[in-house]
């Protein structure tokens, strides 16, 4: 019995409760996603300005691509969002340190 708990198996009396509700899986994936880049972007925020203006015009780009593929139903954008943003944010970084330099 101590065997079959320590090995993952799960007992007949709570494999129901696992399954009762499957809506959950698309937001706490998205959760974790949002929570791991989040986490990533948060110590490139902190390190200058054109870092911050680098993730906060490509997450505003990603936001915007992703609302005119919904808004238009073209799936092509969806798939190049994330790359259009992150060479947008790149770009605005770099124009960013050439223009202001690192404010701090």
């Amino acid at each position: 019995m101590y065997l079959r708990r320590t090995a993952g198996i799960v007992p007949p009396s709570t494999r129901s409760k696992f399954r009762s509700r499957p809506y959950r899986c698309p937001v706490i994936s998205a959760a974790a996603m949002l929570g791991a880049f989040g986490y990533l972007a948060t110590g490139e925020v902190m390190s200058g300005s054109p870092f911050t203006a680098s993730v906060a015009v490509g997450g505003l780009m990603m936001l915007a691509l992703l609302h005119i593929a919904d808004s238009r139903d073209v799936q092509w954008i969806r798939e190049w969002a994330l790359g259009t943003a992150m060479i947008v944010g790149l770009f605005a970084g770099v124009l960013t340190q050439v223009t202001l330099g690192g404010l701090w």
